[in-house]
């Protein structure tokens, strides 16, 4: 009887995978990131994690950062470790409180708050999110399956914002997520290595570095259409040829940038005359893959 449990535990961690830890010197990532103000204004970061530090009696890995093709120069991006029941803490220097970037030993329906990166005109902060299990399944990263928890917020627990893979990271891009991008630049996960080879790539790219001006099967065709604009009584908003049916949050703001009317929907809204004051508004509009589509719309 014992042999045949272990005979079974083993195969659950030889299969799925559910045992490995994020903070390894044998992994790294790249990330895709879009400008806040100009979303085709694209680049590539890439992350890896390298030498052991000690603070304050615990052991970190330091974050290095690279932003050229051929990986030849790498920076300091803080440190990182992971602990006994799987969690992952992130400080930008030796001297600032560490952060939980990630649980996964998360059960369904739990809500957690977590900190991420982001960054706008060249600065970075780190800042908190709220999130909610929505579901807990697994996804196959290279040969193993890997336990995937799909994260939402609890005002709209339909609504999956985010994507934890063990092992992994997520799928906003590593050290960052997905709800933070409204107002910040954005970011995706672009390819995940393990021993030098790549076990994740974004269906949507054809490389895991891409630079501004690519011509990517994802952006290439994605328009925004509002008719009629200005706004009279009622008009339809349609995001075309979107790659997929899932949901988008879209906000809009007033001149001076106060966020005025927000909703999640599929393809295609609804807006009435009634939804606003006279005026113009900026939008934007917050596709799952982590793409941002802006534009304006006046109100009569």
């Amino acid at each position: 009887m014992k042999k045949t449990t272990l005979t079974i535990a083993l195969f659950l961690s030889i299969v799925f995978g559910f045992s490995q830890s994020l903070v390894t010197s044998n992994k790294a990532w790249s990330n895709l990131k879009m400008d806040y103000w100009n979303p085709y204004n694209l680049s590539t970061e890439n992350l890896k994690f390298t030498i052991d530090t000690v603070i304050n009696n615990l052991l970190y890995k330091k974050v290095e950062r690279s932003t050229d093709e051929n990986q030849q120069y790498w920076s300091f991006y803080g440190f990182i470790r992971e602990d006994s029941v799987k969690r992952v803490f992130y400080k930008l220097n030796a001297s600032e409180p560490e952060r939980l970037f990630y649980n996964f030993n998360l059960q369904l329906y739990d809500t957690i708050t977590a900190y991420s990166i982001n960054t706008l005109n060249n600065n970075l902060y780190i800042q908190p999110q709220v999130y909610f299990v929505v579901s807990v399944d697994s996804v196959l990263i290279g040969d193993y399956f890997r336990k995937r928890f799909n994260l939402g917020i609890p005002e709209d627990s339909t609504y999956t914002l985010e994507h934890w893979i063990d092992s992994t990271g997520n799928t906003g891009g590593l050290l960052h997520n997905f709800e933070m991008l409204v107002g910040h630049d954005g970011y995706i996960l672009l390819c995940f290595f393990e021993n030098g080879i790549v076990k994740y790539h974004h269906p949507d790219f054809d490389s895991c570095y891409v630079v501004t001006g690519l011509d990517n099967k994802y952006f290439a065709d994605m328009t925004v259409r509002i008719s009629p604009n200005p706004i009279i009584e009622r008009s339809t908003l349609v995001v075309e040829n979107s790659k997929k049916a899932d949901k988008m949050q879209i906000d809009f703001y007033d001149l001076i940038g106060r966020k005025v009317y927000s909703k999640i929907f599929l393809n295609e809204l609804q807006l009435t005359r009634n939804d606003f004051q006279p005026g113009i508004y900026f939008y934007k509009i917050l596709e799952t893959s982590g793409y941002i589509l802006t534009g304006k719309i006046i109100v009569n």
